[in-house]
């Protein structure tokens, strides 16, 4: 972020905006994946299936491949689900909650690879409901998982 004087800040975000931002995605994001469903790219949901089985297979995966998946996969269902201010808000709730979990450290170094297999593949199978459950399941575990370690 660039001050008035044209320096740069450092945005903080505190655990209170991280909740409330991922409140945010828990309303926007299941319905985004049970959408999506119809409307959800083969070629690139093999290619996210791939990015996860890579993370999966390596004992230390590179944090920044972890990252590059969970952007791709979160952000192609908000591309997909059909609704572009759905979107635009999803990415928007992702800033903050990335920011904070990468300033609170709390990326762990395979992040929900049972529960991002899960959303793949009920966006595979074009089962809107399981896609739907999959993504809340997913969403609650960060949650928690951040309480947890906070």
């Amino acid at each position: 972020m660039r001050t008035g004087k044209g320096l740069l800040a450092v945005r903080v975000v505190t655990l209170k905006e991280y909740l409330d931002s991922l409140s945010m995605r828990m309303l926007l994001e299941p319905t985004a994946a049970y959408h999506a469903c119809s409307n959800i790219d083969p070629v690139s949901l093999a290619a996210l299936s791939e990015e996860l089985d890579a993370i999966d297979h390596a004992p230390d995966p590179d944090p920044e491949a972890v990252w590059h998946f969970d952007d791709g996969l979160h952000l192609t269902i908000a591309r997909q689900c059909g609704n572009g201010f759905m979107e635009n808000t999803i990415a928007d709730m992702r800033r903050y909650t990335t920011i904070f979990e990468r300033q609170a450290k709390a990326a762990r170094s395979k992040p929900g690879v049972a529960e991002h297999r899960a959303i793949i593949d009920a966006l595979v199978a074009g089962d809107q409901e399981s896609a739907r459950q999959t993504m809340i399941r997913h969403l609650e575990m960060v949650r928690d998982g951040v309480l947890q370690n906070y």
